[in-house]
């Protein structure tokens, strides 16, 4: 052997012998970082658990930024999707909506648009689009989910039932109320197979099913089922439980519609004291029950009172929701309502104006509003010219 080729074989061992160092060392960090990004996921999950929502928005954003600096696409999903519901539980329905939208094109790619992971991230953007009363949106989304849900194969019967409770409320939101109730029905069907009796899932689905029976005008059916629903709910929660709210919040309505309007009071002030014990006052759940205290005022023809719990879930939604939000608009147009019935024109007027100004600045598409509102505020207009007319013309005559 010549010295030149030991050489080159020396040389070529070396070589060889740092590409192998670092690549051991590239792995290590590699593994380093996947370790951390894994750790940093967990703790985030763990602080999600325990309503640290600030907490864990920190550390999984931590492990979005490991996962993508490791190109681990599929669990970088993972992490900005759990991200996204958090800031849905914070109520950022924007920032939320981004992010499940940034999940759901990572999937795609990562786990193809018929897979588990894909059908999950469009039911959480489902449930954002639904908050932000994007319906038709929303819609779309959990009916994309439902058919890769049911085109999946094992037991998919708990997914399927959610999300045909989804569609249901939402159908029963936009008075589809013949559609939704099949939706419920087989929701109810599922969960009655798969839970004992007294499961909170079925509790939800007479929920639903009650809301809609009454909707339809079969009073008596609809608060049989929400009696049968607020008995599981006092079985399984405490009475300080949201459920147990919801449930004789929605018992009252039925009973509004039977004319039992002093159950129907009794009931929502049992709902309004067990949301603000939980809650507080500046919540959603507590402007609801005001706001339908209110109505039950309205039928008890005491006019001063429902003014006034229609007033403070106002101001409840001012503080909590954003403007031009359905429920916003909503109490202005019944304020507006009652002062013209009144004949607190010019009150009445301030009222109209400020929800077709949401309405034209947030809700452009929601023509018919638009004109409805237009058309009122036409009416009052004219009827506060004859009123100073009127008062000119005594005037005068004095």
């Amino acid at each position: 052997m010549t010295l030149t080729v030991w050489y080159q074989r020396v040389v070529c061992s070396l070589f060889c012998l740092l590409m192998g160092i670092c690549a051991c060392q590239q792995k290590s960090a590699f593994s380093e970082k996947r370790i951390e990004a894994e750790s940093a996921a967990k703790k985030g999950r763990d602080a999600w658990r325990a309503a640290r929502y600030d907490d864990a928005l920190d550390y999984l954003s931590t492990a979005e930024r490991l996962y993508r600096e490791i190109q681990a696409p599929r669990l970088q999903a993972d992490v900005i999707r759990d991200q996204g519901i958090i800031w849905r539980i914070k109520a950022d329905y924007p920032r939320s909506l981004k992010l499940l939208e940034r999940a759901r094109d990572l999937y795609r790619v990562t786990s193809g648009p018929t897979s588990e992971s894909y059908a999950h991230v469009l039911a959480a953007m489902g449930d954002v689009l639904a908050a932000m009363s994007h319906y038709d949106r929303a819609l779309d989304a959990y009916r994309e989910s439902l058919i890769i849900v049911e085109s999946m194969d094992g037991d998919q019967d708990h997914a399927i039932a959610s999300l045909a409770k989804d569609i249901g409320h939402l159908l029963s939101k936009q008075d589809k109320c013949e559609e939704a109730l099949t939706l419920f029905e087989r929701a109810l069907e599922i969960h009655q197979r798969v839970y004992p009796a007294d499961h909170p899932a079925i509790a939800g689905d007479l929920n639903g099913l009650a809301i809609c029976l009454d909707d339809l005008g079969h009073h008596h059916a609809a608060l049989k089922a929400f009696e049968q629903m607020l008995r599981i709910e006092h079985v399984t929660y405490s009475r300080d439980h949201p459920a147990v709210a919801t449930a004789l919040n929605n018992t009252a309505l039925s009973l509004g519609q039977a004319r039992d309007f002093t159950g129907a009071l009794k009931a929502l002030h049992l709902a309004l004291e067990i949301n603000q014990r939980i809650h507080g006052n500046a919540h959603p759940s507590v402007a609801t029950n005001l706001h339908n205290i209110g109505f039950v005022f309205l039928s008890l023809e005491d006019t001063a009172s429902a003014i006034k719990s229609f007033k403070s879930a106002l101001k409840i939604e001012r503080r909590i929701f954003p403007n031009g939000h359905t429920n916003m608009i909503s109490t202005l147009s019944v304020l507006g309502r009652v002062h013209h019935q009144q004949r607190d024109y010019l009150v009445a007027l301030r009222y109209f104006e400020q929800a077709l100004g949401m309405v034209r600045t947030f809700r452009s598409d929601d023509l018919a509003s638009v004109k409805r509102l237009n058309g009122l505020i036409k009416k009052l207009n004219r009827k506060i010219r004859r009123t100073k007319g009127r008062k000119k013309s005594l005037f005068a005559e004095q």
